[in-house]
């Protein structure tokens, strides 16, 4: 999967464009690679060419390290590797060790926020680990992956390319094999432009990139629950991780935009969130969806997720709202 910026097509504001709805088996051999990030006004994320499902990335404790624009993270090995031989937090930590966590997100916010006076770039893998740990570690440890920053936006269009051929990525807007270009082609129909993806428990990202959400998205992805995504859709997929990524980014004290990636799909994921509960929802996103699915339905009446679900995959905002308000049944009657 990939990621982008667009609030529709044509738009500054970042988005994935309609693809068919995920089936519940999500293979990395037959989709485009996770999550696109997109700069114009970097307001939204990624755009979803298909159905991919992809694992594994960082950890903290790490200094930052800022990169200059267009070049690869410094010592990028290195600090891969020290993040891998860390010990790895418990899922359930301790009062003791979220202190000491969330000190450590703190600590990696004020970095990146001094750092952007200076260099305006993406986010280091260790600094958004960290991050997301000090948020989400007593839900779900935030593994270590690699990132591989990219020179400019165009590089990656290239790459994305390169990795949708490789895979053998039929190109949904085609119905033929990925071809050299078509990232960029689809870019262009759409009003966006790449800023990054998350491949197989590799985040690329262009390393010029101004959406501060960006690599703390693309981790975020590569954390999820593998059956999530297939069973609440893209919508609340790129909704509830840009959600996430938004939420622990300010808490750290990074300055969140007011809209960043996925404005719409944001949106109806927070009236998601009002109805079922925050920690439902987080934890249906790190552990599996189907308490949330259960619980929807327990109050909404039979049949009724998958009813929303379309309704969501559409962008319906108004028939969406209404699912997530009224009763399914007096929903459904109105129809």
């Amino acid at each position: 999967m990939r990621s982008r910026t667009s609030e529709k097509p044509g738009a500054d504001v970042d988005r994935h464009p309609v693809t068919p709805a995920p089936t519940e088996d999500l293979s990395p051999a037959s989709a485009p690679p996770y999550e696109r990030m997109s700069a114009t006004k970097v307001a939204s994320l990624q755009r979803s060419a298909g159905n991919a499902a992809v694992a594994g990335l960082v950890r903290p404790a790490l200094p930052v390290q800022r990169h200059a624009a267009g070049t690869e993270l410094p010592k990028k090995e290195q600090q891969t590797e020290e993040v891998k031989k860390a010990e790895a937090p418990q899922a359930t930590r301790t009062s003791t060790q979220e202190k000491e966590q969330v000190k450590a997100a703190s600590a990696a916010g004020k970095e990146f926020q001094k750092a952007q006076k200076l260099t305006p770039g993406a986010m280091s893998l260790a600094g958004a680990q960290s991050i997301l740990q000090g948020a989400y570690g007593d839900v779900k440890d935030i593994v270590p992956g690699t990132i591989v920053i990219l020179p400019d936006q165009p590089a990656c269009a290239a790459k994305y390319d390169e990795v949708c051929i490789a895979a053998g990525i039929i190109n949904p807007a085609t119905g033929v094999l990925w071809a050299a270009g078509d990232c960029a082609a689809g870019d262009a129909a759409a009003g966006v432009q790449t800023e990054g993806f998350a491949w197989q428990g590799v985040v690329y990202v262009n390393g010029a990139t101004t959406l501060v959400t960006a690599t703390a998205h693309e981790i975020l992805h590569n954390n999820a629950k593998d059956t999530f995504r297939g069973a609440v859709g893209e919508t609340f997929n790129e909704g509830m991780t840009e959600f996430l990524a938004r939420k622990a980014l300010k808490a750290s004290g990074v300055k969140v935009p007011a809209t960043t990636a996925y404005p719409d799909q944001v949106k109806l994921t927070e009236k998601l969130i009002d109805l079922m509960g925050e920690k439902t929802c987080t934890d249906a996103y790190f552990n599996g969806p189907d308490d949330l699915i259960k619980k929807f339905e327990d109050l909404k009446g039979k049949d009724s997720w998958a009813a929303l679900k379309a309704l969501a995959e559409a962008l319906d905002m108004d028939g969406t709202t209404k699912a997530l308000k009224t009763s399914f049944k007096s929903w459904w009657r109105k129809k």
